[in-house]
């Protein structure tokens, strides 16, 4: 990763978007997005385990400030995700909550969710095309479903309200924190309503 700036510390506020009580989040990642923000790029992964949201007690809604301290915080892009990291050893953030925000999903398309990273977004008229069990209480799940013949991975989080609950081959809408993994664009719903 590279240093985001040597000399001075940076800070900047933004909002938790993954649903922390419904469990449904990946451990040692905080998604953040620009409170009120419609339009892409505007969401950024911290990722260790100083950031854990169960460590430092935030939730979705929260506001938060960050701040990023000098010669420690790097960028990386993970695999096509793009983190702010530090060395798991060394103090490189400090999150300290401010206030609360709404969270107003973004309509999306399939295609557009890597450019929506940490941020929370709708898709419409997604189908299952099957019926299954979202994850067990000990291992996450993933689903394949489909958005007009696109791929729509959808991520569930062991022991998250998704543990041992299942999905019906269905149509619908789903909403969730657009996320990455190995390359992979993903959704990964807040709660069973989404």
């Amino acid at each position: 990763g590279k240093v985001i700036d040597k000399n001075e510390n940076r800070y900047f506020e933004a909002v938790v978007q993954a649903d922390i009580e419904n469990g449904n989040y990946v451990t040692n990642q905080l998604q953040v997005a620009e409170e009120n923000a419609t339009t892409e790029k505007n969401g950024v992964t911290l990722f260790g385990s100083q950031v854990d949201p169960k460590t430092l007690g935030v939730k979705m809604g929260d506001k938060i400030k960050v701040t990023l301290l000098k010669g420690a915080a790097k960028v990386q892009n993970y695999k096509g995700m793009y983190e702010v990291t530090g060395a798991k050893d060394s103090e490189w953030c400090k999150v300290e909550k401010i206030g609360t925000a709404n969270i107003n999903p973004i309509e999306i398309t399939v295609d557009k969710l890597a450019d929506y990273q940490a941020m929370t977004v709708k898709i419409k008229n997604v189908s299952s095309n099957s019926t299954g069990t979202w994850c067990s209480a000990d291992k996450f799940g993933t689903h394949n479903f489909s958005v007009s013949g696109t791929n729509l991975t959808v991520y569930c989080q062991a022991n998250s309200v998704f543990a041992n609950k299942t999905f019906n081959n269905a149509t619908g809408d789903i909403t969730g924190v657009a996320t990455i993994y190995n390359i992979n664009s993903q959704i990964a719903p807040r709660n069973l309503s989404d």
